[in-house]
C-alpha cells in the first residue's frame, strides 16, 4: 500500500466533506487524476484555503484501471515526487502548515491574509514597511543559498534575484508563491483589470498590492525560517501593524 499526501483546495468539490476512513475516487480512467505526493514538504498547494490529507493509493482493480494507471505514471521518471491515482483512502487530516517547513503553522495567518487582503490593509502594510526590510530579506536569502545551493542545472527562469519569490532553496516551501498568488487574486477582486499593468509584456501588480506581497513575504520568512533571519523585527514591522498575536485566521479547515 502506497501512502502519501494530497492537498485539496476548498473549491475542489470531490473532497468536500470527506473524513478519515472515506474513499475518494475520480470515477474515470482519464485526467484529472489524483496526485499523491510522497514527501509532505513537496506538496503543491494550489489555492487557499484547503485541506492537507494523508492518504493511501487504492491499487487499480480492473484491467482497464491497471492499463490507465500504468500509462499515467509512465513518464514520471525513476524517482517521481508523486504518484497518479484513480482513487485514494483518506487516513487522516493534517495541518497545511506541514507543507511549509518546521515552523509552517505560524505562517498560516500570513497566507490567510494574502488571500483576503483589501486595499486598506495593503496600504497599511506599505506605510508600515521598515526601510531596511528588503535588504534584510535579501541577506537572509543569500545566506540560505550559501548553505543550500540551487541544483545544477538550475530550473528555467531561476536567478538569485527571483529566489525569494519561491524558487528552489526555500525553507518555507512554496509559501512565497502562495502569498504572491493570493495577493494577486485579492487585487483583481478589488480593482479588476486596473490591478495590473504590462511591463515588458509581463503583467505587474500595481501599488499598493506589489508592496503588500513583499511585506507578507518578509513576515512569512521571519516567522517560518527564524534561524535564517538576523533581524526579524525589521521583517515583521509591517505585519504587526495589521495582525495581533492570537488572531484567528478567517479560513480554517473546510469540511
Amino acid at each position: 500500500m502506497r501512502e502519501g499526501y494530497l492537498y485539496a483546495p476548498a473549491q475542489k468539490e470531490l473532497f468536500n466533506g470527506v473524513k478519515p476512513g472515506d474513499r475518494v475516487s475520480t470515477g474515470r480512467l482519464t485526467r484529472p487524476w489524483l496526485a499523491v505526493t510522497h514527501e509532505v514538504t513537496s506538496v503543491l498547494v494550489s489555492g487557499w484555503p484547503g485541506r492537507l490529507l494523508r492518504v493511501s493509493v487504492v491499487e487499480p482493480q480492473t484491467e482497464a484501471e491497471q492499463v490507465a494507471m500504468k500509462e499515467a505514471n509512465a513518464n514520471l521518471g525513476r524517482a517521481p515526487a508523486f504518484t497518479r491515482a484513480l482513487a485514494v483512502d483518506v487516513l487522516e487530516e493534517l495541518s497545511p502548515g506541514l507543507v511549509f517547513g518546521q515552523h509552517g503553522d505560524v505562517i498560516l495567518p500570513v497566507i490567510d491574509l494574502a488571500w483576503r487582503i483589501d486595499e486598506r490593509t495593503a496600504r497599511a502594510l506599505l506605510a508600515a514597511e521598515h526601510p531596511r526590510a528588503g535588504e534584510v530579506y535579501q541577506t537572509a536569502w543569500d545566506q540560505r543559498l550559501e548553505h543550500h545551493p540551487v541544483p545544477t542545472p538550475a530550473p528555467d527562469g531561476f536567478s538569485r534575484s527571483t529566489t525569494p519569490i519561491g524558487m528552489p532553496g526555500s525553507p518555507i516551501g512554496t509559501c512565497p508563491l502562495l502569498i504572491s498568488g493570493g495577493v494577486r487574486e485579492s487585487a483583481r477582486r478589488a480593482w479588476g483589470e486596473a490591478a495590473e499593468y504590462l511591463e515588458h509584456d509581463e503583467p505587474v501588480l500595481a501599488e499598493p498590492w506589489t508592496s503588500a506581497v513583499f511585506s507578507l513575504l518578509h513576515a512569512a520568512f521571519a516567522l517560518g525560517a527564524p534561524d535564517h533571519v538576523e533581524e526579524p523585527e525589521v521583517l515583521l514591522q509591517a505585519w504587526r501593524t495589521v495582525h495581533r498575536d492570537g488572531d484567528v485566521p478567517a479560513f480554517t479547515n473546510t469540511q
